[in-house]
């Protein structure tokens, strides 16, 4: 496989970066995820968008948007993801090597590596469903780091993830301080009640891409949408639930809190909005050049 790493493409023995990058020493950078769908790649100018804000909020140098895209499709270009069906790509951009924390004012280059992904991702359209538990853990509130910034430190979710496992469920419901639903460990997560399909506002949770097209997909099917604070509550007496993320797609939610929901996952909201969201997710996806 090939990998892209400050400005070269390299094979995977030699895809390396320095112990004194400053992701491996304190997190210090961002990150978006990519899905790739029948040699489509899913939202790229949205992501290398959102890309830009986490950097600029970090006060990290980036190459701009649209030269990311460039690097991001020859990337799925050499490792020939226009023929899969099923792909993924993550583009990181880190401050950089750096060894204290004090340094963080200094001028330096980037490290702007994209990895790619081929094995183990499942069939993200095949709406298998899941099993979500109350975490412990608490979201980090917007005071600490604002949600928005897609950040690298993904401890609280992974602890969150091995407290779920822990219990025998899938996804963990990560709250904020104030006891309201935030996200899943690393998803998005909606509740449908009498037709009403319901999301966190983004205050709470990371202003996800694919979660702003399933409420664009959820209105254009005709469900009314609202973004409002939620409660354990409003997920244990859903009439469905679902999670979505940009690996993933749609995640249906049989079961909250070790109760299953009233109608078998997936519900036929759930699945009348994820398919409206696949069609128009396709045709809108960028397609990845064939290798010449």
């Amino acid at each position: 496989m090939w990998f892209y790493i400050n400005g070269s493409f390299v094979e995977d023995e030699h895809a390396k970066v320095s112990v004194q990058d400053r992701a491996f020493l304190y997190g210090d950078g961002c990150f978006e995820s990519l899905g790739i769908w029948d040699g489509r790649v899913l939202h790229l100018d949205e992501s290398m968008a959102r890309l830009g804000r986490s950097t600029r909020m970090l006060r990290i140098a980036s190459p701009p948007a649209a030269e990311l895209v460039e690097v991001v499709l020859e990337t799925a270009a050499r490792n020939r993801m226009s023929e899969v069906q099923y792909g993924y790509l993550r583009v990181q951009v880190t401050r950089g090597v750096g060894m204290s924390v004090a340094s963080a004012d200094r001028e330096r280059p980037p490290t702007v590596v994209v990895i790619p992904r081929l094995e183990g991702l499942g069939e993200p359209r095949t709406l298998k469903p899941r099993s979500a538990v109350a975490s412990s853990y608490v979201r980090a509130s917007a005071a600490a780091i604002d949600p928005r910034i897609k950040s690298l430190d993904y401890t609280t979710s992974v602890l969150a993830y091995l407290e779920a496992a822990e219990r025998g469920a899938d996804i963990a419901v990560l709250r904020d301080d104030r006891g309201f639903v935030a996200e899943g460990q690393t998803m998005n997560l909606f509740c449908v009640r009498d037709g009403v399909v319901r999301t966190s506002p983004e205050a709470s949770a990371l202003a996800g891409i694919t979660r702003a097209h399933l409420l664009d997909a959820s209105r254009r099917r005709g469900y009314p949408c609202l973004e409002t604070p939620l409660t354990m509550y409003d997920l244990e007496c859903a009439d469905e639930v679902f999670a979505t993320s940009s690996m993933q797609g749609v995640m249906p939610v049989g079961a909250v809190g070790g109760l299953d929901l009233p109608i078998p996952a997936p519900g036929p909201v759930t699945r009348d909005v994820h398919g409206a969201y696949v069609e128009k997710a396709l045709s809108t996806g960028t397609p990845v050049p064939a290798l010449s």
